[in-house]
Order: structure tokens, then C-alpha cells, then sequence
């Protein structure tokens, strides 16, 4: 995920959904419906908030560990996976803090040719902390470097495949 933009989010949750026998949590979204004639009239701004659980697949799930690795430039859907990701427990987040920005983006001109986006809505996990801004932290931080990029080396990759590694059975002979 951590080099993931978005996309479309029911994919992610058709993954987590072959990961876990249980249903997991989507994100609390709030979003406002907002009518400049209603408003005029005295009316106020509509304001939605939602959540939605995901039914997992019934059958066998993969049930061996698994490490999602996030970073920066993680955003969008593949934060809407994310974040379900670390409600669900089902494994550890590794690297740095994803982008920040739920999606939903209101694309606009801007003058002298430009462009800009406003995201349309506010997601936050199901205990009200939220993540628009800051990002949703990893369980375990480890940066990537420069030298070590350099070098050819991704020492997050490198993390999870040692971690992984370490927690598979052993087979015995």
C-alpha cells in the first residue's frame, strides 16, 4: 500500500475480506449536503455520518501473518484499506505514516490554467480519531533512508520479510 494513490476502495475491502472470517469495520464518513437555496430559506446544512461493516467471505481465509507496509505516499482507497486493516487487527502496519487524505476528491480550475482538489468528505476510525492531516500511523515506524535507497536496499521490505520469516512454522523432519 505504501506506494498506492487509491483507487477503487471495495477492492481493498474484497482482500481484508479473504484475510479474516470476520467482519471488520469501514471508516465513519461524514459528509455534508449543502443547498444554497435551502440555506437562504433558514435551513441548515445537512451533515451525514456513516458506517459501514464488511461481510468477509465465507470459507477458508488466509490465516498466516500478514504485514501491510504504508508510507507517504499512501493515500485514498488504499487508506480506506488501511485503516479497516488495523481496526480488523488482523496484522501488522509497517513504515511511515500514510498521506492523510480520504479521496473523494472535487476537482477545479484554478485561474492561469491550474488546477485543485478539495477532498469531499471526513473518514476516522470507528473510535473518532482521525486521520485527515496526519495520516494513520504504522504499529512499528521504520523510515526509509536515503543511503540505504542508494544502496538499492528497502530496509521496510527487508523488516517484513525478517519478521514474516521469523513467525513461519518450522518444519520438523
Amino acid at each position: 500500500m505504501r506506494n498506492n494513490g487509491g483507487g477503487n476502495g471495495q477492492l481493498g475491502f474484497e482482500i481484508l475480506g479473504q484475510l479474516t472470517e470476520q467482519p471488520f469495520m469501514q471508516a465513519t464518513t461524514i459528509s455534508r449536503t449543502y443547498s444554497p437555496m435551502g440555506r437562504a430559506w433558514g435551513k441548515p446544512i445537512e451533515i451525514a455520518q456513516t458506517a459501514y461493516d464488511w461481510k468477509p467471505h465465507k470459507g477458508r481465509a488466509y490465516e498466516k501473518p500478514v504485514i501491510v507496509l504504508v508510507g507517504p505516499s499512501t493515500y485514498s482507497a488504499a487508506e480506506d484499506f488501511t485503516l479497516a486493516f488495523k481496526q480488523s487487527g488482523r496484522g501488522l502496519i509497517v513504515g511511515e505514516a500514510t498521506g492523510g487524505s480520504t479521496g473523494q476528491p472535487y476537482f477545479f480550475q484554478l485561474p492561469g490554467g491550474g488546477y485543485g482538489w478539495v477532498c469531499t468528505k471526513r473518514d476516522l476510525f470507528n473510535n473518532g480519531t482521525d486521520f485527515v492531516g496526519t495520516g494513520i500511523y504504522p504499529d512499528i515506524e521504520i523510515k526509509r533512508s536515503l543511503a540505504e535507497m542508494q544502496k538499492g536496499r528497502d530496509n521496510v521490505l527487508e523488516f517484513a520479510r525478517q519478521r514474516l520469516a521469523a513467525a513461519a512454522p518450522t518444519s520438523k523432519r
